[in-house]
């Protein structure tokens, strides 16, 4: 949530283009099983889920600050501007994906918007909806 709540503020405070990325992709496997699936963290949305984990698993302080945490993560939903792309820096098309989006945020995809260079209409793509399901499937074991 850390996380999420700096992003936020730092989006809010900068006032420039701004990507985050979750990086380290080829090491979740490492980690063992997620608390929750990966669509949650590099989506950012319905993070009463996380609230709930947090206050489950968190003994006394989980249960004592849920209140605050669901405060922060209905203040962080409420802006609607953080998620994250995923990123192992060895997979070719997570980093295209992240270069795209890089593009993007700095305009310059849009830069050339002469109609010859098909870059502004490549770019003006979304990314692909399931971009968290490629990544578990490659990178996390379901056994």
């Amino acid at each position: 949530m850390s996380a999420l709540a700096v992003s936020l503020s730092t989006m809010l405070h900068l006032e420039l283009p701004h990507i985050n990325v979750l990086s380290k992709m080829d090491l979740l496997e490492t980690y063992g099983e997620l608390p929750l699936p990966l669509e949650f963290f590099t989506e950012g949305q319905d993070l009463r889920m996380l609230a709930d984990h947090m206050a489950a698993s968190g003994g006394r302080f989980g249960q004592r600050y849920k209140k605050l945490t669901q405060g922060i993560c209905e203040t962080i939903e409420d802006f609607g501007l953080v998620h994250f792309i995923p990123l192992a820096i060895e997979d070719k098309d997570l980093v295209h994906r992240v270069l795209t989006e890089v593009d993007k945020a700095n305009g310059y995809a849009f830069a050339h918007a002469d109609g010859n260079n098909p870059y502004p209409q490549i770019a003006s793509k979304e990314l692909t909806p399931r971009a968290a399901d490629d990544v578990s499937d490659k990178y996390l074991s379901h056994s």
